[in-house]
């Protein structure tokens, strides 16, 4: 974790400390540090919690804080973590998991305020937590699932000095005047139901734009000698199962139980389907490289707590596309995507840098070929000039992947 995650990590097991004092009877249970901020989820049983709370929390932070001279970790047994919180059914249940997962049990304290945590905080509290603000109330259910408890989620940011919480600010203010959510109902471009969680339903005008972009994307597809073509949404769980889908990604899948030998998968992404289309008839290597682009419908089932406008979605189309080639075309290939990514993004001003994903800890294929395969993307990201960064473990699990991180203009 970076210096920044840490401060972030440490501001949220603050605030905890804080809503904990203010609220003795609430059950606290995880706090990570995120992108631009942090959030703590509390269990406040039938008590209802709101921004106008926040003057109060924030006041209890900012006295806490001056006696908090250090966070200090210790790992303990099992036996003392159920005693320690034997009233917190939320922390019992992460101490099962990380008895059955053989992981080590670790606390951290400060002050009277002691927390189930993996670790990740600054050295001195009390000099460095200074510039905080708390900005929402959300609900989260509970490890993310409806099948949970509902909790309330406190989201805040903090930052090392106060110009730079000042400008994150601003630019928080600026963003929710352009919220698309609120500007998409404006415009009449898209909307939402409930009969169909995470399922824009595309408007006229919002089809307008739509049809505009997807012109684009086939015009400059042609170009590049990419054959479009579309799929099946639905299969038989043969197709998945073949793919590797149904034993990793099935839990992320719609699923369509017809009776015997008639179970289906709705289509979560393009790439088995591809292969049948590639394996349709005999292929020469003078084919290759072969491209092959589509923009069908996908439906993923994302957990309800995550699902957030356009951002968060159940249905999509994406600009998806299957390029056939071999060993050798790798680093040229990859070259040319690299270059449609510049076009796609640069013409909307959207900044961007590039994630490589290694091998996963389930995977297939010989790992030899996977070391192969890393090493001719890492020269290419290098050859790139583009900013990227490598997360181990991240890949697919048929192979490693290059993620695109974008930031639109208000970051």
């Amino acid at each position: 974790m970076s210096n920044l995650d840490n401060l972030r990590h440490s501001t949220s097991h603050l605030m905890a400390s804080a809503v904990k004092e203010i609220w003795p009877e609430v059950l606290v249970t995880i706090g990570p540090s995120i992108e631009n901020g942090f959030y703590y989820d509390f269990d406040f049983g039938k008590e209802k919690i709101g921004e106008d709370d926040f003057p109060k929390i924030e006041k209890s932070m900012k006295s806490l804080v001056k006696s908090w001279k250090e966070i200090k970790g210790e790992e303990i047994s099992k036996e003392k973590a159920k005693e320690l919180f034997r009233e917190n059914p939320y922390k019992m249940e992460l101490i099962k998991d990380l008895v059955k997962e053989g992981e080590k049990i670790k606390i951290y304290k400060s002050g009277d305020f002691v927390d189930l945590c993996g670790g990740g905080h600054i050295e001195n509290p009390s000099k460095e937590i200074k510039h905080f603000k708390l900005l929402s109330v959300a609900g989260a259910y509970w490890k993310g699932s409806e099948k949970n408890k509902m909790l309330t989620r406190i989201y805040g940011t903090v930052f090392p000095s106060k110009e730079e919480l000042d400008s994150h600010l601003k630019m928080l203010k600026e963003a929710k005047k352009r919220d698309h959510k609120k500007i998409g109902k404006e415009l009449g471009l898209f909307m939402f139901h409930e009969t169909a969680p995470g399922s824009p339903y595309w408007l006229n005008n919002g089809l307008i734009i739509y049809n505009e972009l997807l012109s684009f994307w086939r015009t400059e597809h042609q170009k590049r000698d990419y054959k479009e073509i579309a799929s099946p949404l639905v299969n038989k769980k043969e197709l998945w199962e073949t793919s590797g889908h149904w034993d990793h990604y099935k839990d992320n899948m719609f699923i369509a139980d017809m009776g015997e030998n008639e179970v289906y998968g709705i289509k979560p992404m393009n790439c088995p389907n591809a292969m049948l289309v590639f394996g349709s008839t005999t292929r020469s290597y003078k084919d290759l490289p072969l491209r092959f682009s589509d923009s069908d419908a996908l439906h993923r089932y994302e957990k309800s707590g995550t699902l957030n406008g356009l951002f968060r979605v159940r249905s999509f189309r994406q600009d998806d596309s299957h390029n056939f080639i071999t060993e050798g075309q790798i680093e040229s290939e990859y070259e040319e995507i690299i270059k449609i990514t510049e076009l796609f993004y640069s013409i909307f001003g959207l900044d961007y840098k590039f994630r490589l994903g290694t091998r996963p800890e389930k995977f297939l294929g010989e790992k030899k070929t996977w070391d192969k395969a890393e090493k001719s993307l890492k020269s290419i990201l290098k050859k790139s000039k583009k900013e990227y960064s490598i997360l181990e473990g991240d890949g697919a699990f048929y192979g490693p992947k290059i993620d695109i991180l974008m930031k639109d203009v208000l970051g």
